[in-house]
């Protein structure tokens, strides 16, 4: 009888045991999704304050640029689509955001300018503090400041710093955006805003220690600082604030450099301080004097002057990108040729873009971070008015059968070496031939 007992007892503890660890799994469950929900309501306040600003941006690079028929004065075509252009790569950016798929981890890390990012920013911003009658003032190096990061995140983070600029200065007053190296050997950058700025209160809570830090569970979009916060921990960077009597608020953006940034060079320079405004005069140009240019640009090229070709890279990083452009310049003179080099953003591939620019060759990598490069390959070789143009996958993976077998002409291995390219332009670069032509 007692060795019943015992063993109704065991049963009914191993059942205890049983529901216990059902009860764990239940609970880590509903954690799991209690953390995933908190996750993606961070992600999309992200994507509903950041796609904010690029659309407000092209609204206002179109109003300044020469797609607005009776303007006074325009930018570059080249200045205004670089800039329009980026801010669309981000919309597509942040929309991916909000993909099953998306890892909200992902980084893509890049070296670059950051003149040239500061510059775009700028220009995406210049309409909105004219009309507000705002003078943006600058010091930066003439030299490049090439920095290590996620290019989108921290064009995410000028635009918002910038806005708040806007938002915290005076009207009919000055915004001040400086650059300048510490000593232990970061990149910063002030955005002075000469107005009220933030309260003491605020000041305590978003910079304790006078040093960003915003709790990611209060998922506050209301200031942006959130996405600040979160981009610049994943660069390595942080961003401070100081109140300045009669100055207003002092925002220093500190950033790591590249080993390939000229600390020592670019601490011998001195900046000095000018008006933006002149800055971007220099893109700027009467509409008279700029359909002139356009009639220049449409004449016949006279007999003596080399001819322009145009060939198209399809790649999303920025530093491969930048060395194929650096690789083709390298090349005119040897080639006597002049190349137009079309950067084409990654992304769904729109033909009728690819057809607009008539590219003599297109270099594709097959293996892209956020679409499938061999598939861009394909779509162009099957396209209507695309078929023939000659395809060149340009990788660091072995791709070369798959490629071709794609349509793909030719394949060459990053790094780029010159030579490799030299000898793509001399097979398919109309008028050029190889008399060494190999089967690539």
């Amino acid at each position: 009888m007692k060795s019943n007992i015992l063993g109704v007892f065991e049963q009914i503890k191993g059942q205890i045991t049983q529901i216990t660890e059902i009860k764990n799994r239940l609970e880590q469950d509903i954690g799991e999704i209690q953390r995933e929900n908190a996750r993606r309501k961070i992600i999309e306040s992200i994507v509903f304050h950041e796609t904010r600003l690029p659309i407000e941006a092209i609204s206002g690079i179109l109003e300044i640029s020469s797609l607005v028929p009776g303007a006074h004065a325009t930018i570059k075509n080249g200045a205004a689509a670089s800039a329009l252009r980026f801010n669309l790569e981000l919309l597509s950016y942040l929309e991916s955001f909000l993909t099953p798929e998306f890892d909200p981890d992902f980084y893509m890390e890049t070296e670059f300018d950051f003149n040239e990012i500061m510059f775009t920013a700028l220009c995406s911003v210049y309409n909105k503090f004219v009309k507000r009658g705002v003078r943006l003032s600058i010091r930066f190096f003439d030299s490049p400041v090439i920095v290590k990061a996620d290019k989108y995140k921290l064009y995410c983070v000028l635009l918002n710093l910038l806005d708040n600029a806007f938002k915290f200065g005076a009207a009919k007053d000055e915004v001040v955006v400086s650059t300048g190296i510490s000593d232990d050997g970061m990149l910063k950058v002030e955005l002075l805003d000469h107005g009220a700025g933030f309260d003491e209160e605020s000041l305590r809570s978003f910079f304790p220690k006078g040093r960003l830090s915003v709790e990611l569970e209060k998922n506050d979009p209301k200031t942006g600082l959130l996405i600040v916060y979160k981009y610049l921990q994943e660069m390595g960077g942080y961003l401070e604030a100081e109140s300045r009597s009669e100055e207003g608020v002092a925002m220093t953006l500190s950033l790591k450099l590249s080993e390939k940034a000229d600390v020592k060079a670019l601490g011998a320079e001195t900046p000095d301080l000018c008006d933006f405004s002149d800055r971007i005069m220099q893109e700027l140009t009467p509409d008279a004097e700029f359909d002139g240019a356009l009639k220049r640009i449409r004449r016949p090229a006279e007999p003596d002057r080399p001819p322009t070709r145009t060939v198209m890279i399809i790649d999303d990083d920025f530093g491969a990108v930048g060395e194929f452009k650096n690789a083709v310049e390298a090349l005119q003179d040897q080639m006597k040729t002049v190349f137009r080099v079309i950067d084409l953003a990654p992304g769904p591939l729109n033909l009728d873009v690819v057809r607009s620019y008539a590219p003599d060759i297109v270099f594709v990598e097959p293996m892209l971070k956020n679409s499938d490069g061999f598939a861009v390959i394909e779509k162009i070789k099957k396209g209507e008015g695309t078929s023939n143009i000659n395809i060149v996958a340009l990788s660091r993976i072995k791709c070369k059968v798959r490629s071709m077998n794609l349509g793909a002409s030719a394949y060459i291995q990053k790094p780029l070496k010159e030579a490799a390219l030299l000898e793509v332009f001399n097979k398919f670069i109309p008028g050029r031939t190889d008399d060494n032509d190999k089967n690539m």
